[in-house]
């Protein structure tokens, strides 16, 4: 399972903050994240297609006692390309982690 290191922050009001790297599955299979730090809480993150703008995952949310990976959507094509969107809660969020494709 490709991994990619990911790092980035939200924006302080809340609003989904849109992350302008695209990756792209190699197989069909579930993307996951792993979260090696998160700066604030809760922190959601959701998958959006490159080529619609469309999202196609779930809202995946980390709470404060949240630790490791997560599922972020399943059953994802071979050679989706696909970007993150991040938010937070209370005020500007950072984090950083892997992200696992298939």
């Amino acid at each position: 399972m490709p991994d990619f290191d990911v790092a980035g922050g939200t924006h302080a009001d809340g609003s989904w903050t849109r992350h302008s790297v695209a990756r792209k599955t190699q197989h069909r299979g579930e993307i996951a994240f792993d979260p090696t730090e998160i700066a604030g809480s809760p922190f959601r993150i959701r998958l959006r297609s490159t080529h619609s703008g469309q999202v196609f995952s779930g809202e995946i949310v980390w709470t404060t006692n949240d630790r490791g990976r997560k599922v972020v959507a399943t059953n994802v094509l071979a050679g989706t390309e696909f970007t993150i969107d991040s938010r937070g809660s209370q005020g500007k969020t950072s984090f950083s982690g892997k992200l696992f494709t298939a």
